[in-house]
């Protein structure tokens, strides 16, 4: 029974220590995908709630049929992600909040980022804004400290990208 609880602890010790993957540069789009970037800045003091955000992806026009959930993400200070995406209707929805509808076109880059604009103690308000790409790089160079959030881990689709199918 000890050398099992010891397993365990040296087991859940390495998946802990694991360093965090930092920013690096931004993926360029092709000819067929989109990127989106999802930051959350880092704040300082930083603000300690989590914010669930949603990819959402639309069959056609975004008015004429329901939403697909893609992914639904736990942002923590400090963290960012990119998504590989095909050309389409695509939302992002923070917490509750309608999501934010975006035309996602081939070969285009698209930033946004999850803005705390009241941060007093109980009333932690956000919203998702647009980025421009200065804005963006800005955030997400600034003292190496944006971190790829964990779901940010590279899927291979079938034309050999990363990200979303």
């Amino acid at each position: 029974m000890k050398r099992f609880n010891s397993t365990l602890l040296l087991a859940l010790l390495l998946f802990h220590c694991q360093k965090p993957v930092r920013f690096s540069h931004l993926k360029e789009p092709d000819a067929n995908y989109a990127v989106l970037y999802l930051i959350r800045p880092h704040l300082s003091p930083p603000v300690l709630r989590k914010y669930r955000v949603s990819l959402l992806r639309y069959e056609g026009h975004f008015r004429q049929g329901n939403p697909i959930l893609l992914q639904s993400l736990i942002m923590m200070n400090g963290q960012f992600i990119d998504f590989s995406l095909p050309p389409g209707f695509y939302g992002l929805q923070l917490e509750e909040d309608p999501p934010r509808i975006l035309r996602v076109a081939s070969g285009k880059q698209f930033f946004y980022g999850v803005d705390i604009y009241d941060s007093r103690l109980l009333r932690k308000k956000a919203r998702l804004i647009s980025l421009s790409r200065e804005e963006a790089l800005q955030e997400l160079l600034i003292h190496d400290r944006l971190t790829l959030h964990p779901d940010g881990s590279p899927v291979k689709n079938s034309a050999g990208r990363t990200g979303l199918h």
